[in-house]
């Protein structure tokens, strides 16, 4: 104690305010940097820190102050440790020691302060990794003197487990993988570790192991004695499970044979029936970790599991905590005795897989495996869900490895035990993932909770949905009759004795299984899966020829959907069932492709409470997803007379309406987060564009079609027109916006799931023309009055985007109005998705919008190159200028690849054609690969659309409609200069995957030129700028042949090996 210091009474007074939560901010402030300044200098300090955590509470600075000044010494017992004199190390001993003499072993007033000894059995192991192979070899032995006071002879309880404290650390310290990897890695710490595990073995091992199994044995008999030498019966099993854990830890890295003996094994068997749970538990990690021990020789680790005897013990132990009910804390060591059986068939499985192994070995490894089985599966199966869950990893390695087995050696792989093994682990499986009866059932629709449970199972099942599905492709014949049966069984329950007889569990279960049944056998569930397919059938349809389906007998998978239908459990009076049923319908929609009399049922369905009408709200609004899918992927086999009166059906929830979402936050945007955050109307839309998909089978009815879209449409013009109506919002009253917003989208939804237009002269009549010229100008209205509003911008985008495909040109003379109704209000971060939207009107209506084009392109260039100009504060910034260039290039193209490339060059907007020309190489130019490679495909096209010579390459060349004069000086004074020099600049990375699809693009502009041009252009890169670069004739001469001869795919290879040969392969 002579070796440390006087406290200054700065660090006492630092302390203190920093720990006192009355001291001002600004003071705790200068304290808190103070005290940094004391641990950064432990070096120095340490003596100070040691004195004052030895000193007991007499300086007043309280628990924390004391714990935080053997934090400082432990900084200097790590890699300051070489700075210490050896007198400083032998004095940090002897002060420690000291301490836990008077503390510990003598019984001072903090020997039973759990913080305290925590903190210092933590600072003791560090000490001991820094001196025990070096400076105090018997450092560990001096420990293990202080388990036993000297008269009587007996376990001290207080030196006890801070003893037990100390070994558990250092053998995380030296051996565990989770602490080590992660500290930072180093080469020294690693070397110093091993050296130091081997030091342990070769000097302490053996005493440990005597000291822990001393511990284990005489602090059982302490259990249920009475108090006695200062042991009672909580703290006996403290130290007992304390010590057993640490002899788990321990048996890991030092020799098995000091860990294995008769005696210990048998203490271990009867640890294992301790009257402690947290005994018992601690017990089984031992077997687990002896199991998991790195033994090389295969036939010793067989050994090694045939001492264990572990078959007959665990299932002993599974046999006697099976029973229900359980007693308190029986599922806690069930799953304790689980984690072992995982652990122990999964090293078994190595063995089998082990190619070092004798042929004996595996043998012996599969016999092994095959007996731990039956009490595998008994776990797996346990009701409680933790229990079964851990041993998953020895389920999906042992399916793993079957897999493997069956692959490399089919013929013999399914032996009667594993064919047995297989359909015992099958109904274990579908009963695993049946729901809980005490479960509150939810899929994570809208409006539900967080709920852990469910996620918990919803994760179960995914992973026991691996293993199910692999059974089928290890064994279909034994996995199909199981399923079969499984499903008709509960079936036949229903339609015997209803819901009474069969619980909405396994009612779920069976849609469930059913809906994975094509999965797992991998047919697919197109109509082959459902019905048999003769040759000549698979011929005919090959063929496009009509097949005779409603004839062909079922498939296992047809039978068991038309069961699920007749069975009337769609009916079941509980949700998930209901939204179960539905989902097995879409995903088998194809059965009534070849059993048609089953449409009126399933739509009927559809149609009641048990579908869109589903008192549950966020069944329901799922349910409209899937009536969506349903419409579309089976539109063909609804009868045209059937849809009226389903479209009457549906009338009640087509009504309209607007949630508005809470207040939360002053400065959020209310009407943004109403129409991002999903609700009802989201889903509704799914239902406004089934009523598309429905009308549509109204063609050859035109008038009728008409009539009902006509009265579909009249309650959201009216709609629309109230909201509009409705007095200007202020504040936080986006009612009538958000009203506006959802009659829009409601008339575009529409609009989608309608057949698109086509301009032909064949092209059946659109009778849907007039209601959407009307929602058109519907639409226009609303944007005149609510433009300053970003969400009716985006609505009234997508909605006559819609119209204009299901239209065509019937609205064609809208368009501008349109344009520029949007124009003036877009903001930045709406402009990528109106020039994709003008974009696609192009594409749509081609040279029909030439003279609209015209226009309106001078007004949207203008626009963009306003906020390309913006100056760029920030990542997003950056992200949303990068994401417009593209955009904006994307547009450009679409103009040229639709003909239309006489807008830039007519009278309104010749004008700006040199800006455009200079915005497109500064585009090209630009660092940004991805902005690269659109720039240079555009101005390919430019060549095309602008530079074509009369009579290029000697015959003649395809004449461009609008010829520029002089166009070819741009070719050869700007895009010739810029292919070579973008792929020449330092920032152009030549090896990386983007570039390599710049340099695609270019040498396609340069063939591109070729093919414009032809031998003037061969000239002018032979005689002016090949020469002018410094190209050798040589090198000048053979490129210009490859331009000539070679097919793009070959000149892209040339083209990019040239480059790349002239950066000097940089």
């Amino acid at each position: 104690m002579s070796q440390t210091a006087e406290v200054p009474p700065q660090l006492l007074e630092a302390i203190s305010l920093a720990s006192s939560p009355n001291t001002p901010a600004d003071l705790r402030g200068q304290a808190l940097e103070f005290l940094e300044q004391v641990k950064n200098s432990a070096g120095e300090t340490w003596r100070y820190c040691l004195g004052l955590f030895l000193g007991g509470d007499k300086a007043g600075t309280g628990p924390e102050g004391r714990l935080w000044a053997l934090g400082v010494v432990d900084e200097v017992l790590g890699p300051k440790f070489d700075k210490l004199a050896p007198a400083d190390v032998l004095s940090i001993q002897e002060a420690l020691f000291t301490y836990i003499q008077n503390e510990y072993v003598t019984g001072g007033p903090e020997g039973n302060t759990s913080f305290l000894r925590n903190k210092l059995s933590h600072t003791l192991t560090r000490f001991f990794i820094q001196t025990y192979d070096t400076t105090h070899p018997s450092l560990l032995a001096d420990l293990l003197t202080l388990l036993r006071q000297p008269s009587p002879p007996a376990l001290n309880p207080r030196t006890t487990l801070l003893v037990l404290h100390v070994l558990n650390e250092i053998s995380l310290e030296l051996s565990d993988n989770i602490l080590r990897g992660a500290r930072q890695w180093s080469g020294e710490r690693q070397s110093r570790d091993a050296k130091m595990r081997d030091a342990v073995r070769g000097k302490d091992a053996d005493k440990v192991v005597a000291a822990l199994v001393a511990v284990m044995q005489e602090g059982s008999a302490k259990l249920a004695a009475s108090e006695e030498g200062g042991w009672t019966p909580r703290l006996a099993e403290e130290a007992v499970e304390l010590a057993t854990k640490v002899y788990a830890s321990w048996s890991h890295w030092i020799d098995i044979s000091l860990t294995l003996t008769p005696q210990s094994l048998a203490l271990f068997y009867s640890l294992l029936a301790s009257p402690s749970l947290p005994v018992r538990i601690a017990t089984t990690n031992v077997f687990t970790r002896m199991v998991q021990k790195g033994i090389q020789e295969a036939s010793a680790k067989l050994e090694l599991i045939r001492i264990l005897n572990l078959s007959a013990v665990l299932g002993q132990l599974e046999e006697q905590t099976r029973a229900e009910p359980r007693r308190p804390g029986e599922d806690a060591f069930r799953e304790a005795c689980a984690k072992t059986v995982n652990a122990l068939g999964t090293e078994l499985i190595k063995l089998c897989e082990e190619s070092s192994g004798t042929p004996q070995t595996r043998a012996t490894a599969h016999d092994f495996l095959a007996s731990y089985q039956p009490l595998f599966l008994r776990y797996l199966s346990d009701p409680n869900d933790a229990t079964s869950l851990s041993v998953h990893q020895l389920l999906v390695t042992t399916v793993s490895f079957f897999k493997k087995q069956k692959r490399t050696s089919a013929e013999t792989f399914m032996t009667p035990q594993r064919r047995e093994f297989l359909s015992q682990l099958l109904p274990i499986l579908m009963q695993k993932m049946e729901w809980n009866p005490d479960a509150e059932w939810g899929f994570g629709g809208l409006g539900e909770d967080e709920d852990d449970d469910w996620k918990s199972f919803s994760e179960l099942r995914r992973n026991l949905k691996s293993s199910f599905d692999a059974i089928a492709q290890l064994d279909e014949q034994l996995w199909t009759p199981a399923v079969v049966a499984l499903i008709n069984n509960t079936l036949s329950d229903y339609r015997a004795n209803g819901p009474a007889g069969v619980p909405w569990q396994k009612a779920e279960l069976t849609l469930y299984v059913t809906y994975l049944f094509a999965e797992a056998v991998g047919s697919g569930n197109g109509i082959p899966a459902m019905v048999q397919l003769t040759d000549a059938d698979k011929a005919a349809r090959a063929a496009s020829q009509a097949i005779p389906y409603e004839e062909r007998p079922l498939t296992p998978l047809g039978q068991l959907v038309v069961s699920v239908i007749e069975s009337g459990i769609s009916a079941y009076p509980h949700p998930s069932a209901n939204l179960q049923f539905f989902e097995l319908i879409v995903r088998y929609v194809d059965l009534l492709k070849v059993r048609k009399a089953f449409v009126p049922e399933v739509l009927s369905a559809f149609l009641d409470h048990r579908g869109v009408h589903n008192p549950q709200t966020n069944v329901r609004v799922r349910i409209y997803y899937l009536f969506q899918r349903f419409t579309q992927l089976a539109r063909s086999e609804i009868p045209p007379e059937f849809v009226p009166k389903v479209l009457e059906s549906l009338t009640d929830v087509l009504v309209v309406d607007a949630e508005i979402p809470s207040f939360e936050n002053p400065e959020e945007d209310l009407l943004s987060k109403a129409v991002t955050t999903p609700g009802v109307f989201q889903n509704q839309l799914y239902l406004f564009e089934a009523v598309g998909g429905l009308l549509s089978r109204l063609l050859a009815s035109p008038d009728q079609l008409s009539s009902i879209l006509s009265t579909l449409a009249a309650p959201l013009f009216a709609g629309l027109q109230q909201a509009l109506q409705m007095p200007v919002p202020v504040q936080q009253d986006i009612r009538p916006i958000l009203l506006v917003h959802h009659y829009i989208l409601a008339l575009g939804h529409i609009a989608k799931g309608l057949p698109e237009s086509s301009e032909a002269a064949d092209a059946p009549a659109r009778p849907w023309v007039e209601v959407f010229q009307q929602a058109t100008q519907a639409i226009l209205t609303a944007l005149s009055s609510m433009s300053q509003f970003k969400v009716i911008r985006d609505a009234s985008r997508f909605s006559f985007a819609q119209i204009v495909n299901t239209t065509g040109s019937a609205v064609v003379e809208h368009v501008p109005t349109f344009i520029h109704g949007l124009l003036g209000q877009l903001e930045a971060v709406e402009l990528s998705d109106f020039l994709t939207f003008v974009g696609l009107l192009i594409h749509k209506l081609k040279s029909q919008l030439a003279s609209v084009l015209d226009g309106v392109i001078g007004p949207i260039i203008d626009r963009v190159f306003f906020f390309v100009g913006q100056e760029v504060t920030g990542t997003d910034d950056a992200v949303q200028k990068a994401e417009l260039e593209k955009a904006y290039l994307s547009f450009v193209g679409t103009i040229l690849s639709s003909g239309l490339e006489g807008v830039f060059i007519s009278d309104q907007n010749k004008g700006r054609f040199e800006t455009f020309l200079t915005s497109l190489i500064k585009f090209a130019s630009n660092p940004a690969p991805a902005t690269q490679r659109i720039a240079f495909s555009v101005l390919g096209k430019v060549v095309t659309a602008y530079g074509s010579a009369p009579q290029a390459n000697g015959a003649a060349a395809a004449q461009t409609s609008t010829p520029v004069p002089g166009f070819e000086q741009f070719i050869y004074s700007s895009l010739t200069k810029l292919a070579f020099e973008v792929p020449s600049q330092p920032t152009f990375n030549i090896k990386d995957g983007q570039s390599s699809l710049v340099l695609g693009e270019i040498s396609g502009m340069l063939r591109t030129i070729h093919v414009a041009r032809g031998s003037e252009f061969r000239d002018f890169l032979s005689n002016v700028y090949l020469p002018s670069i410094g190209a050798p004739s040589n090198l000048t001469l053979d490129f210009v042949q490859h331009i000539e001869k070679d097919e793009p795919k070959a000149f892209r290879k040339y083209f990019t090996d040239f480059m790349r040969a002239s950066r000097g392969n940089a």
